[in-house]
């Protein structure tokens, strides 16, 4: 299935903007592996970037200038959270998508229950019927 490079980058930005923070400055491993990789001719040298390029760079950090870690949980403060199941003791695996929609969309997930061992098979549609 080939990605929608636009629409994959473009869902990149609120995220980044959330949870990818730019060094202030390096520490002092960050320092030595960038100095080692451009030593061995890693090249070029791309400054911080958070795009996917070929050479060194200086990409994002978790962590905020004041120490702060932010993780995936962070975003779900902008979450309509009608739209959110959250399943305990369940592990993802595979995204399901539509083959015939000519876009990337994922459409469901199977997942396997810590709790009984069986995999299971919810689609959007299950989900969006669902009864509170």
């Amino acid at each position: 299935m080939k990605w929608d490079e636009k629409l994959v980058n473009e869902s990149y930005g609120w995220v980044e903007k959330l949870n990818a923070f730019k060094p202030e400055e390096l520490s002092p491993w960050s320092s030595s592996l960038k100095n080692g990789l451009l030593e061995a001719g890693v090249l070029p040298y791309n400054g911080y970037t958070v795009d996917h390029v070929e050479g060194t760079k200086i990409s994002a950090s978790t962590f905020d200038n004041n120490g702060k870690r932010h993780t995936a949980a962070d975003l779900l403060k902008y979450a309509n959270p009608d739209n959110i199941v959250v399943l305990l003791n369940a592990t993802v695996g595979r995204i399901l998508f539509n083959p015939e929609s000519g876009k990337l969309k994922a459409i469901g997930v199977e997942f396997m229950s810590e709790v009984d061992g069986i995999f299971y098979h919810v689609s959007i549609n299950q989900l969006s019927q669902r009864s509170e």
